[in-house]
């Protein structure tokens, strides 16, 4: 029989308790298991994270199409 409202009783016996450290011992072998963190700790040289290019000398791209838009059609 379930606990009241609805939720699964949990196994507290010793044959569970070694049956789920069996199931973990399986699913973290391999390279997997080892932890996940970037190759070299090395820190940026600078803090500020500046532009290769000023926004003068990049592709803007109007909405809208060209900025001289005949005003006949919208522009």
């Amino acid at each position: 029989m379930q606990a009241s409202k609805g939720r699964k009783t949990l196994p507290h016996d010793d044959a569970a308790v070694l049956r789920r450290q069996k199931t973990l011992e399986r699913v973290t072998l391999g390279p997997a298991a080892e932890a996940h963190e970037p190759k070299s700790h090395r820190r940026r040289a600078t803090t500020l994270k500046g532009r290769k290019k000023s926004p003068s000398e990049m592709n803007v791209k109007h909405l809208g199409g060209p900025k001289k838009r005949l005003p006949l059609h919208g522009g």
